[in-house]
């Protein structure tokens, strides 16, 4: 869950200590994610497929994510959310390597 608070010039925003649960309105985020088995191994397989989606709580709206896999089991993704509320985050990657 993400929670989204007023941009930084409104007076109560304070820094936020966790991108991943925390967003500021209207600012961009990126993340990355790395990939690792159950033994902790990083999974370098060039074929997975990784998605992220994110969705207003209230609206149920769908938001827009940016992916790309940066290199051998390591991916990004980048959003930015326009409205202050709840968002839920869901991550998947399917392997095929």
């Amino acid at each position: 869950m993400i929670q989204v608070v007023p941009d930084i010039s409104n007076s109560t925003t304070t820094k936020l200590q966790d991108p991943l649960t925390n967003a500021i309105v209207n600012a961009m985020q990126t993340q990355t994610i790395v990939a690792r088995d159950r033994y902790g191994n990083v999974q370098n397989h060039k074929l997975d497929v990784f998605q992220v989606t994110i969705v207003e709580v209230a609206t149920g709206a769908l938001q827009t994510v940016n992916l790309w896999n940066v290199d051998n089991g390591v991916y990004s993704f980048s959003y930015t959310l326009m409205k202050v509320g709840a968002y839920s985050v869901d991550m998947s990657i399917q392997m095929n390597g």
